[in-house]
């Protein structure tokens, strides 16, 4: 069986500024740039508010758009070790792979080295058939994964999401309650608006955190799913 280091080099992770081979090393991160925050209320936090007057309520602020996905090093360690977890005994699709990967350095072509590797593969017992098998089961691993991680984010969404909804909601409710005691209760409304505008901003700053965790995991996913689908379309192409 193929170990986790010789695994996580099977699936290299091409990256722009240069090639990370997915075991873990970090790229270089860009600094996003700094978010304008919108002012919870109009005008001055402290000022009188008039009783004839409603107290104005701030509306959401929009969350900037998701940073360009990127392969992220960490969700490729743990798909890595789901492969490892679920590695089939004997040779299969990803001892064929380890074998590809030790003849890349010879002048050959493709097809070549596909049927050079699938030659030494058949005097163990390996078929094309058993090759297409064996990846479709790594194909359906990925699957679990991809399945777990939907779970991951729906729990990241009503924690990070849904819950400052709620208090947004009651904030405002409580906003309007008072008004009818709007003199006595200044410096409380004021209090409150200042609450509602840094929920405001954690929920931009918690949208643009997900939404990049979720194009992470999905760009790492479809490199990982397009990389063996390519394999597979290659197996069919060259040995089928």
């Amino acid at each position: 069986m193929i170990n986790l280091k010789n695994l996580k080099s099977l699936f290299v992770v091409e990256e722009e500024s240069g090639t990370a081979s997915g075991s873990g090393t970090e790229t270089k991160k860009s600094t996003p740039a700094q978010e304008p925050i919108s002012p919870a209320i109009n005008g001055p936090i402290n000022a009188p508010i008039s009783s004839d007057t409603p107290a104005p309520v701030s509306e959401p602020t929009p969350p900037p758009p998701p940073p360009k996905a990127k392969i992220n090093p960490r969700v490729y360690e743990k798909l890595m070790e789901a492969i490892e977890r679920n590695n089939q005994d004997g040779f299969d699709y990803l001892e064929f792979k380890s074998s590809l990967k030790a003849l890349a350095g010879l002048h050959a072509d493709e097809a070549t080295r596909f049927k050079t590797s699938y030659a030494t593969a058949s005097t163990m017992g390996v078929t094309v058939d058993k090759l297409l098998n064996s990846a479709a089961y790594y194909l359906q691993v990925m699957d679990k994964e991809k399945e777990a991680f939907k779970g991951v984010l729906k729990g990241l969404v009503e924690r990070e999401i849904l819950g400052r909804d709620q208090q947004r909601e009651a904030l405002k409710a409580d906003i309007q309650s008072m008004q009818a005691q709007i003199k006595a209760l200044n410096e409380k409304i004021s209090a409150q608006q200042e609450k509602l505008g840094g929920i405001d901003e954690e929920v931009a700053k918690a949208q643009v955190k997900i939404e990049g965790t979720k194009s992470a995991f999905l760009a790492t996913y479809n490199h990982i799913v397009d990389n063996m689908n390519s394999d597979v379309d290659k197996i069919q192409r060259y040995l089928g």
